[in-house]
Formats: structure tokens, sequence, C-alpha cells
């Protein structure tokens, strides 16, 4: 098969088009379609499910560690209160008992010995909390997911890898993403492709097959966790694919169907912080300054308010740098509590609590929002603007790192911090570490506005794929590693 080149850069070597085929989609669509038929709790999807994995895993591993992600992550495709097992706990158990039976090189003894590290200081932090671990421990787990990054290794224990048709295989699932997006979002006007649309399952809306409602062409908003595949293809678009217009459309399209700001910022940044060239750098930061200025103006001055009551433009793009221009006219409480789509307003009570109990160090814990009872953490948050939400527990905010500070306070941000920085430094020399760093970067930069971050399974599921196939690329250098038992029976 004759394959096309992008010319246009000059001295640079030229980039492949993705040139995917009909059959390309098949399997990541019956992938897509049996998730969405479990979210909407159709029986047959669940076979339907279970028969495309099984067959995946058989015929095309690189499908099936890509579909696993997205499995155990749900990314509104999908949760796991559908499957009717903890499938959360499921996973963190299956991945550390194929650790302890891994044989390891050099590498994978590091990784693990920074995971254990990390680990044994969540749970000291745990220990300090007046909560009880098994009010604590779910979370607990959560912010150890990263573990998972066994699975690729595992699935290609005794296998041959190219990290470059990985990175092929992973763009039909993100333009399917897409496209249910546009479905969605502007088409159907509900959630019935992402049944499990985050902030539709926050606010109890949970479709099913025979009970869902649809506002054709209303164009709704659909939060991005579904777009996060997007994250996992900014590294292969920038360095080593070309992509179409009509591909480029979808996406941009999908992502404004999204409508979070940050998000789109995080995408940007990464983007341009690979290009590797400061001329380039700065050719496209003027071109992102001079588009966002263009919508800026393009959105809407009327506001809407939404459901948490915020104030917002159709965009989302003007609210959004508004709120910034406004931070010099702020003269109270009240008015700060509006900044960052009025986050603060989640952020400064619970802030004020850490301080008047003095744990601002050590954290109060890993609370949780629906089984956390002791009076102590619970407080009435007046800044709300539904007075239903004011009780709450004094946890659960949308920036990554006020929420760490609430949890393990200063020390366990800084413990935090050295863990990611850990997981970088055992990688950086290896070919293609990059693409991990990106993709744990962008999660780091949208968890400001309180996506995922790398505290949250979907950021760090994503970011431990990434990590596995780094490690999986650079096999042959860093000698053997298999599992025994797999690797005779594949």
């Amino acid at each position: 098969m004759a394959v096309r080149t992008d010319k246009s850069a000059a001295g640079e070597r030229p980039k492949e088009f993705l040139n995917l085929k009909l059959r390309d989609y098949v399997w990541p669509l019956a992938f897509m379609l049996s998730a969405t038929m479990v979210g909407l709790k159709f029986p047959p999807g669940y076979l339907l499910l279970l028969i495309v994995m099984v067959n995946r895993f058989v015929k095309d591993k690189y499908d099936f560690i890509i579909q696993l992600t997205y499995f155990i992550g749900g990314y509104q495709l999908l949760h796991q209160t559908d499957l009717y097992v903890p499938l959360d706990k499921i996973v963190f158990g299956v991945s550390t008992i194929m650790i302890a039976l891994y044989r390891q090189n050099a590498v994978m003894k590091k990784t693990c010995g920074i995971i254990v590290a990390y680990a044994i200081c969540l749970l000291i932090f745990a220990m300090l909390s007046e909560e009880s671990l098994k009010i604590q421990y779910t979370g607990i787990l959560t912010w150890l997911s990263f573990v998972v990054f066994i699975f690729p290794l595992a699935v290609f224990s005794g296998k041959e890898f190219d990290i470059k048709v990985f990175f092929r295989k992973l763009f039909p699932y993100l333009f399917i993403f897409c496209a249910y997006y546009i479905i969605d979002g502007i088409i159907l006007g509900g959630h019935i492709m992402l049944p499990r649309d985050a902030a539709a399952f926050f606010y109890g809306n949970k479709p099913t097959f025979l009970d869902f409602s649809m506002s054709p062409f209303s164009f709704i908003r659909v939060w991005p966790q579904g777009l996060y595949s997007v994250i996992l293809c900014i590294y292969p678009a920038v360095k080593l694919f070309r992509l179409t217009k009509f591909e480029w459309v979808l996406i941009i399209i999908a992502l404004f169907v999204s409508r979070t700001f940050m998000f789109m910022i995080g995408i940007l940044l990464t983007a341009l912080l690979l290009q590797g060239n400061f001329k380039k750098i700065l050719k496209y930061a003027g071109i992102g300054i001079v588009t966002v200025t263009i919508l800026y103006f393009v959105d809407t001055k009327e506001t809407f308010v939404n459901d948490d009551g915020e104030a917002q433009t159709a965009l989302r793009i003007r609210s959004s740098i508004d709120q910034f221009i406004a931070l010099g006219e702020m003269e109270d409480e009240e008015d700060l509590a509006k900044f960052g789509t009025t986050r603060m307003a989640q952020i400064i009570p619970k802030w004020l609590l850490l301080y008047d109990l003095n744990r601002q160090w050590i954290g109060f814990g890993f609370l949780s929002r629906e089984n956390t009872k002791m009076s102590k953490y619970i407080i009435i948050n007046e800044l709300y603007n539904n007075p239903e939400d004011a009780e709450e527990v004094a946890t659960g905010v949308e920036v990554v790192p006020i929420q760490v500070i609430l949890t393990i306070g200063y020390i366990g941000l800084v413990v935090h911090i050295l863990f990611l920085i850990g997981l970088w430094l055992i990688v950086r020399r290896l070919r293609y570490a990059t693409y991990f760093l990106s993709v744990m970067f962008t999660f780091c930069v949208i968890g400001l506005s309180g996506l995922s971050g790398m505290t949250y399974f979907h950021g760090l599921y994503m970011s431990a794929l990434a990590y596995g196939a780094v490690i999986l690329a650079n096999r042959k250098q860093l000698g053997g590693f298999s599992l025994p038992q797999v690797n005779r029976s594949l």
C-alpha cells in the first residue's frame, strides 16, 4: 500500500498520513457500540462487549490494551455501576498480583519501588486522619490506579510490540468518540451514545435503553471525559502522523461540544511544547492567541445560568476570560467565590476549615462525600447559589492541587509531585519517553480545573497505558521481562 506523506516542512522528516480504511474502524466501532449498550443497560451489550474484547485479545493485542483502558475507565461510555461489580477494586487487585508475578528488570524494579513508597506515604497520611481506614481505602486505591501500567506489559508478554502501530490504532477510537460527541451534543441532544456523561451522571441523569430523553439540535454540552482520547493522540499527531482536514474538523467540533476551556488549553499547550522548535512555538502560540481573541469576540455577551447557578456565555470562552479580568474588581469573599466558574466557592470554606483544624500540613485524609459522617468534617457552604447544596463534606473541590492539599496537606502535595517526577525520571532516557510525559503533563494541566488530574483513575489509567507503551517500545534494550506463565500459554 502506498503511503502518502507530508512534505510541507522542508528539511524535516515527512509525516505519514494515517490512511485509515474502513476495516480499521470495524472492531473499534464494535467495541464502542457494545460499551454504549452496557452504559444503557441493554442486555445484549454485555455479551457483545465480552465477545469483542476476547476476540481482540486473541487476534489484535494493540486493540485489546486500548479497549481495556476504555473499559476499566468508562470514559462516559459506561460506569462501573453498570457492571454490578466493584471494578476499580478488582482492577487494582489483579494489577498488584500481576506485578508480584512479573519477572522484572531495572526499570520495572524502580517503577514498583516508587509506587510502593508512594503507597506507604498515602497510608501514613490516612492513618493520621481521624476518619476510619474503611472509609478512606477507596480513595487510596484510586490514587494508586497507576498500577495498571502492568496490563500492556502482561498482554504483550513474549510478543512483538511496535509503538507506531499502537499509535495508529489509537486514532479510530478518537474519531469515533468525536462522532459520538457530535451525535449526542448537536444531533440528538441527549446522552445516548455517551450515556454516562459525568455531569449528567452526577445530577442523577442515568439513561437506559428503556428510559432516555432527547432534544434534537439543541446543542447541549457534553463533558470532556470521553475526549481524553485526544490526550493519547497529541504526541503521535504532532510528531508522527498528518491528519486530514476532515479529521481535524471532527476533533475541533467535538471539543466545542465539550465547551471546556481549560481542557482545550491543556491540549493546545501540550501540542505547542511538543513542537520542539522555538520558531514553531512562537508561530503556533501567535496563531492560538489570535484564534482565542477572535472566538472571544464571536462568543455572545449574553449569559445563561447552568445547573450550578453559574453565569456562562454560549461558547464559555468569553465568560472564562472575563472572570480573570474581573479579579482586580473583587472586593469580598462573595466576589472571590465566583472565580473559576464558582470553583472558589467550593474551595474557600474547606480551606478555612483546614486551617481552623490545624491540618494544613497533613490534610483531612481521604474523606468520602457519600460515606464520611463525622460532624467536624461536615460544613455549611453559604457561598453556593443553590441552598440545597450547602451541606457537604469538606472534600471534592475541582482544582486537583487544592484537593491534594485538603487530602494529604502540603507535605502530601510534595510527596505527590515527587511521585510524578520520579516516574518521569525512570523512563526519561528511553525512546518515546516524551509520549508518557505529554500525557501526564496534559492531565496535570487540565487537573487545575478539576478534570481528573493525576489523582483520579481517568488520568492515571491513560498515563499508565502510555508508560507501559514506552517500556514495551524499549524492551529489547532494557532486557527481557515477562510473565512466565502467560509466556508459555500464548
